[in-house]
């Protein structure tokens, strides 16, 4: 069960800075099926921001949000 998320938490490994550890390093074949899920983490990151924004957005200005969102 666990190996078939490690290609996804690989993906989140590589395109967020959220730590990730491993028992053991991922194979060649692991990494090349985490490419699938690059699409799926950019969404859900994407998810994340639009709605922190909108949620900041209650409270300050198009200015303040977009420093607060970038950061």
């Amino acid at each position: 069960m666990v190996a078939m998320f490690k290609p996804f938490l690989i993906a989140i490994q590589f395109l967020t800075r959220i730590p990730v550890t491993f028992r053991n390093l991922p194979t060649e074949q692991q990494i090349g099926h985490s490419l699938t899920y690059y699409p799926l983490v950019g969404l859900l990151l994407g998810m994340m921001l639009a709605s922190l924004y909108s949620i900041v957005s209650l409270w300050t200005t198009a200015w303040i949000n977009a420093a607060l969102v970038l950061t």
